[in-house]
């Protein structure tokens, strides 16, 4: 075995570097007497030759462990070289055996001694051991009992160097705790003595008959195989992007702990967790930022949960969470944990200029008080979380809370006006959810589009969204008042759509048929909103959010308080977002100096009450600008 190779990113420590000097020289001392006298070997080059090779093509076919520890048969071929070659070939062996995956995986320095060092070493160890009973000189035959002593003891001896040389360098390189390894586990020391076993059949045969040597090569074939089925089990259960368990594995052990529960009369809950806003970071940021805040919430998971419990990826930004022997009142402090955690973290996104924050939604079920099956608890729990969005996201709810109130939709005849039962309210309420939800990503979708036409206006309306509510709040708004002020700001340039490329992306300046063109994408975006009935709320503030103060802007020349204050907010949210990111007409702007502009056009272009509102913020750091939940 060896510790897992790294191409990127390896800073080694004060201790680690001295260690890699020390393995080094240590290793050197020990071959360099058999380096010097090769030219002295005149017979078994063929063998050295032949090991090589095989050695050679087993270290390009390794296998890894869930643990991250990765085992190589070529443990078989270097371990018969140590039987059946010289010292001063064995030594060449290392060398010639790690070259080709060197140059395929280009390992850092330290690594690739600590191979060379750990095979020369090992590999050296055994021949040693062998020859105490003077297994060289004597030329023992296959056969006699005293070559399987021999061979049996130089086994030990390799595997015994082998492991301690790869518990050191994980130690010493790569920092990581003894224990932790799992370097002196059954099961790791096991695998190598089974390799090293196999190179002793092979050293054998070799000696006794070199054409049955494919005898013993045979087995190793259902050894690879069998030493690759832990890593297939671990990818069967476990979800590649987020390192959590996933949804398969995770539904098998909650009907086998529902039952065990339900033996011993023992509690137990499920939380369900759901990532506030993820689609709003994916088309804000790209996916890959996605991605981080996924792994970062699946990192909270684990270092805020018990060794016992099981959390896994339910799907998309959804998670569960399985807590054996865990009453209602524990399951909630818990999951209040998570959440509070979550909220605090910060995640660091190459696609973003400023680290980014996020929320979770979570509800919790109790066993046997929400549920006693699988999809009762699994269920409730889900509710909850509903509930959780329904209330303003970033809480947590218990399966047993009463739901807020919300409107009841009928959806009987005519001539059946009865009210809506208890029973058919929720999935009522759930189908107008997704209805809603679904139309306005796909409104979302489109105001992506729009954005992405001109590379110089990439993310920009998520921005305008962002400062506007920042802006709503300094100035009062109420949650209602917020919800429709993010929407108009969202889609303010929905109508760009109708605008043809070859005005909206002029390099120069338009000309008069053109500015009229281009001042008619509020009006259109306004009637393309109007039609989702819905947002009907949002459409005075898109249309007319390029209306001046002083009665100069458009379409209607409003003037003043007759300009919605949605559309006041909107305006100097756009034009800040505007002069502080690059247009193809200028050059970018710093806040200082945007916030100039705006101040000298308080009043004219406009609204004075918002542009104090944008000054006050701007006092604050700006990652309170962008918010991700």
């Amino acid at each position: 075995m060896r510790p897992q190779g790294q191409s990127s990113s390896f800073a080694l420590s004060r201790a680690g570097r001295l260690y890699t000097l020390g393995l080094g020289a240590v290793t050197l001392g020990a071959a360099i007497p058999f380096y010097l006298r090769v030219h002295d070997v005149r017979h078994t080059w063929t063998s050295f030759l032949l090991l090589a090779v095989a050695a050679t093509f087993a270290q390009m076919c390794p296998v890894k462990s869930p643990q991250n520890v990765v085992y190589q048969t070529s443990i078989v071929f270097l371990f018969a070289a140590s039987l059946v070659l010289r010292p001063e070939l064995l030594v060449l062996i290392p060398l010639v055996q790690t070259i080709p995956e060197w140059l395929r995986e280009r390992y850092p320095l330290p690594i690739e001694v600590s191979n060379v060092a750990n095979y020369t070493l090992s590999a050296l160890a055994a021949w040693g051991t062998a020859d105490i009973v003077r297994f060289h000189e004597t030329r023992i035959a296959a056969a006699d009992a005293r070559f399987a002593v021999a061979g049996l003891a130089a086994c030990a001896a390799f595997v015994l160097a082998n492991h301690v040389i790869v518990a050191l360098t994980l130690h010493f390189v790569r920092g990581h705790n003894l224990e932790a390894t799992g370097v002196f586990a059954v099961d790791s020391i096991s695998i190598d003595l089974v390799l090293a076993a196999l190179g002793l059949s092979l050293a054998a045969f070799w000696i006794w008959d070199p054409w049955l040597a494919f005898a013993a090569v045979a087995p190793l074939l259902v050894v690879h195989r069998s030493m690759s089925i832990p890593q297939l089990q671990e990818e069967a259960r476990v979800d590649p992007k987020t390192g959590l368990y996933n949804a398969r594995y995770f539904a098998a052990t909650l009907e086998a702990e529902i039952v065990r529960a339900e033996r011993f009369q023992r509690p137990m809950a499920v939380v369900m967790a759901d990532l506030d806003l993820l689609r709003e970071i994916n088309n804000t940021y790209g996916h890959l930022a996605g991605d981080v805040v996924l792994r970062g919430v699946a990192d909270v998971f684990r270092a805020e949960l018990r060794h016992y419990d099981v959390p896994a990826r339910f799907g998309g930004e959804e998670f569960s969470i399985l807590l054996p022997e865990t009453p209602a009142a524990e399951a909630y402090a818990i999951a209040e944990r998570i959440r509070r955690v979550v909220a605090e973290t910060v995640f660091e996104v190459d696609t973003a200029a400023e680290p980014l924050r996020a929320t979770v939604s979570l509800g919790v079920a109790t066993y046997p008080e929400d549920g006693v099956d699988a999809n009762q608890l699994v269920h409730r729990a889900d509710l909850a979380v509903y509930r959780a969005k329904l209330q303003g996201r970033n809480r947590v709810l218990g399966a047993g809370e009463e739901a807020p109130q919300a409107p009841r939709l009928l959806v009987a005849p005519v001539t059946d006006l009865r009210p809506v039962t208890e029973a058919e309210e929720m999935p009522l309420q759930h189908a107008y959810r997704l209805l809603r939800e679904r139309s306005t990503a796909a409104m979302e979708s489109l105001s992506a589009i729009v954005d992405a036409r001109d590379s110089y206006t990439a993310g920009h309306s998520r921005r305008v969204r962002e400062i506007a509510l920042a802006a709503g709040r300094e100035l009062g708004l109420s949650r209602d008042e917020l919800e429709m002020l993010g929407h108009a700001a969202l889609f303010h340039d929905i109508g760009k759509l109708a605008i043809p490329d070859a005005i909206l992306l002029k390099p120069g300046p338009l000309d008069e048929v053109e500015w009229t063109l281009m001042r008619t994408h509020a009006e259109k975006g306004a009637a393309i909103i109007e039609r989702l009935g819905f947002l009907h709320d949002a459409v005075p503030a898109i249309r007319h959010h390029h209306e001046w103060f002083d009665g100069a802007g458009y379409p209607d020349g409003l003037v003043g308080e007759e300009i919605p204050v949605g559309a006041r907010i909107i305006h100097v949210a756009d034009a800040l977002d505007s002069m502080v990111t690059t247009r193809i007409y200028r050059p970018v702007l710093t806040r200082q100096a945007a916030l100039r502009e705006l101040q000298a056009g308080a009043g004219s272009q406009f609204c004075p009450d918002c542009v104090v509102a944008l000054e006050r913020i701007l006092e604050i750091p700006e990652p309170v600008l962008i918010q991700t939940a």
